[in-house]
């Protein structure tokens, strides 16, 4: 016969206890990863923050903004869009703004972005950066046939756009001007967008 006074748990405690604990996991999983997702936010608004000023310093020196496009191992210029002939290649993002002054030591990878999401393995180097774009040297590729809608972008958001992928991890959004808002939910869609005017675009 079972002892009055034992100190074992009953199966009914026991199976208190542990949907109590299912209870506090379900409520503190889903925050600690939103809040893993507001530290990446914040780490893409830092570093951008960061290509920002070192083009801004580059322009200062070169009175002129970085293009956009990379340097291969080889030399020769990558861009996944065209890029002028014989441009000097420390003009482009990559190489503007570490050499041969180094404003930044390094350029930071898009931490929303994995170099192996990429279709295209040859894009690889330039892809899993921050998207740099510069609208000026973006129009006098595409004149004269460059669209109405470039021009607007340039009017909106001056020279250059840096933009990272954000949490919906949709590098496209930044064509329909889709800034992300964590106000819309913590994943939601939208690019990280920064350009000349605008800190951060909304």
């Amino acid at each position: 016969m079972m002892n009055a006074d034992s100190r074992a748990f009953t199966l009914i405690e026991l199976l208190i206890v542990v949907a109590i604990i299912a209870v506090l996991a379900a409520i503190a999983v889903p925050n600690f990863l939103e809040a893993q997702t507001r530290s990446k936010v914040s780490r893409a608004q830092a570093d951008m923050r960061t290509m920002a000023l070192a083009a801004e310093a580059y322009a200062t020196d070169f009175n002129t903004y970085p293009l956009y496009g990379v340097l291969n191992a080889d030399g020769t210029i990558q861009d996944p869009h065209a890029s002028p002939s014989g441009a000097a290649a420390h003009k482009f993002l990559g190489h503007a703004v570490t050499s041969p002054v180094a404003y930044v030591s390094t350029l930071a990878e898009d931490i929303f972005v994995s170099p192996d999401d990429t279709p295209l393995p040859a894009w690889r180097p330039y892809y899993a950066r921050y998207f740099y774009t510069n609208l000026d040297q973006f129009e006098k590729v595409m004149q004269p046939s460059a669209p109405p809608v470039i021009a607007a972008k340039r009017e909106a958001f001056g020279i250059w756009i840096l933009a990272s992928a954000g949490p919906d991890l949709d590098r496209l959004d930044l064509a329909r001007d889709l800034a992300y808002d964590p106000s819309n939910g913590t994943l939601s869609d939208g690019d990280i967008i920064r350009s000349q005017k605008f800190a951060e675009f909304k």
